[in-house]
């Protein structure tokens, strides 16, 4: 036999030895998010729903578990097992937060993990899929599954449930992107979603009050989409006539609030209608102007 025969021989045997010692009998953590992602990329959900809830059983501290387990109550709902999904997603909503920083370490062996970035997994050559499950902030979680668990209810006609989560999502935990425009262009989706719901119960009124705080918001075509269905509801419900004895009411009723600009103290004039504060100094003016239209 050959040296460079038995070279290679020695090569194979060290190489199965390595995978013998790094995958062994019971897959890494890694892996099992890998395979939840090729068999998703194969579109076999159940498969991937399998290997995530292997993760979650075998791995409960993982720095990922929290994702993990929103990513599960997202693939019951795109199977429309709802049962799954409503229990899977209220489960994320009683996570509490981690004391320690996130760490990936686990995740540097073999083929890389890097879910800040919303990995492409290269699983051995052959596939190229996005990873499925990506980290995230808790709060953020929190969120996405109000969002789910709103869409859920709504598809079920359980209205009241719907507008329930909706809330919650809204007031614990809103995703403030730090930057006015972003947080108006998720101000008026929420307010949509609001919108919506309350019009499958019939009630124009309630979906007038969710979209008025958002009608003069500017930023792109989903204000625009909000600003066009409030105008649509008004018309419909109200006579150019009865706007007006409205808008008159609301505006005897006019007061002082304080307010602080740069520093500086003002006190400028605001009436309330359909229960939204509106200045009559401000920008609002041009909401006021297209009630009367």
């Amino acid at each position: 036999m050959s040296k460079s025969i038995k070279n290679f021989r020695l090569s194979i045997c060290i190489i199965i030895l390595l995978n013998s010692s790094i995958y062994g009998t019971a897959q890494s953590a890694y892996q099992y998010l890998d395979s939840a992602s090729v068999a998703y990329c194969r579109g076999n959900i159940r498969h991937s729903i399998v290997y995530l809830e292997q993760f979650i059983k075998k791995f409960p501290e993982s720095v990922l578990i929290d994702e993990v387990k929103f990513r599960v109550g997202e693939l019951y709902q795109e199977l429309r097992d709802y049962s799954n999904a409503i229990l899977t997603l209220k489960s994320v909503l009683t996570l509490k937060e981690k004391n320690s920083e996130k760490s990936y370490e686990d995740f540097d062996e073999g083929i890389k993990y890097q879910p800040d970035f919303g990995a492409i997994i290269l699983y051995f050559g052959e596939y190229r899929c996005p990873a499925i499950v990506k980290s995230e902030g808790l709060k953020a979680l929190k969120y996405k599954a109000c969002a789910e668990l709103y869409e859920i209810y709504l598809h079920k006609q359980e209205f009241d449930s719907s507008i329930y989560y909706l809330n919650i999502a809204n007031r614990n935990f809103f995703p403030n992107t730090g930057c006015g425009n972003g947080n108006a262009i998720i101000e008026t989706q929420i307010a949509l979603k609001f919108a919506d719901v309350y019009l499958l119960k019939a009630d124009t009124i309630g979906a007038i009050k969710h979209l008025f705080p958002v009608f003069f918001y500017q930023e792109g075509r989903i204000c625009e989409n909000a600003r066009d269905l409030l105008g649509d509801l008004l018309k419909k419900s109200y006579s150019k006539e009865r706007r007006n004895q409205i808008l008159d009411q609301a505006i005897s009723k006019v007061r002082l609030l304080k307010t602080v600009h740069d520093g500086e103290v003002y006190y400028e004039p605001y009436f309330s209608i359909f229960d939204t504060e509106l200045n009559l100094w401000g920008e609002n003016n041009r909401t006021v102007e297209e009630f009367q239209s």
